[in-house]
């Protein structure tokens, strides 16, 4: 991990510092129920944020879906660890049939429901896309990324939005905050982690204007 990016390294009773983890660097939370507290509290400590953070996306990510032309109306849409739902919301302004998942989606949310993405309650093979710009918020990418590939479809999708890596200095790589679980030195070992999973990717992008997640990864479903 490249030592001059800032990163909360310890936080008593949560986690031990970062640990080698395949292709990443993860938090070493003390227990499982430590990490589901910790990402669950982060709308409670930081609401006024989310929602700001929540309506950018749905007018940002809107313009990208129209460009990068990957959605048709009434495509079943699945947005992972989505908060306030401005990813799902941008999908609907597309015509899809969109709903999201969170640890803490909040009170009378209409876009996204409780659930965990280690542990979809989702059908088999029911989705078109599945759109997610936390990746760096999951304990074990690998449950993630089989319960992605298992809800997609013979045809899905799978739509990652990224920071860039911590080694990556010319891409003037992010910090991590307190939520923050996984690290990649680069965002080629970060591609690379997915396509061992079976996926492979059709397209790229950066969109400079997104502060938080400026790259995007486009894959489909590979032969494993």
């Amino acid at each position: 991990m490249n030592p001059n990016v800032k990163r909360h390294v310890n936080a008593p009773d949560v986690s031990n510092g970062w640990e080698n983890y395949g292709l990443f660097y993860r938090r070493n939370y003390v227990s499982e129920d430590a990490y589901l507290k910790k990402q669950g509290g982060k709308l409670d400590n930081r609401l006024g944020w989310c929602q700001h953070q929540s309506d950018e996306l749905n007018t940002c990510l809107t313009k990208r879906l129209r460009t990068l032309d990957i959605t048709n109306p009434s495509m079943a849409v699945l947005c992972l660890g989505a908060r306030l739902g401005g990813e799902v919301q941008a999908f609907l302004n597309l015509g899809c049939f969109a709903i999201g998942v969170d640890l803490n989606p909040g009170v009378d949310n209409q876009y996204v429901k409780y659930g965990d993405f280690h542990h979809l309650a989702i059908a088999s093979s029911s989705t078109d896309i599945v759109y997610c710009n936390c990746f760096d918020h999951c304990l074990e990418p690998e449950k993630v990324l089989s319960e992605i590939r298992r809800v997609l479809n013979s045809d899905g999708v799978f739509m990652l939005e990224a920071k860039q890596g911590s080694g990556e200095t010319d891409k003037r790589p992010a910090g991590s905050d307190h939520w923050d679980c996984l690290e990649w030195d680069t965002l080629d070992l970060l591609c690379q982690a997915v396509s061992n999973e079976g996926f492979k990717p059709f397209k790229t992008y950066h969109d400079k204007m997104s502060r938080a997640h400026p790259y995007g990864y486009v894959f489909r479903k590979a032969s494993l």
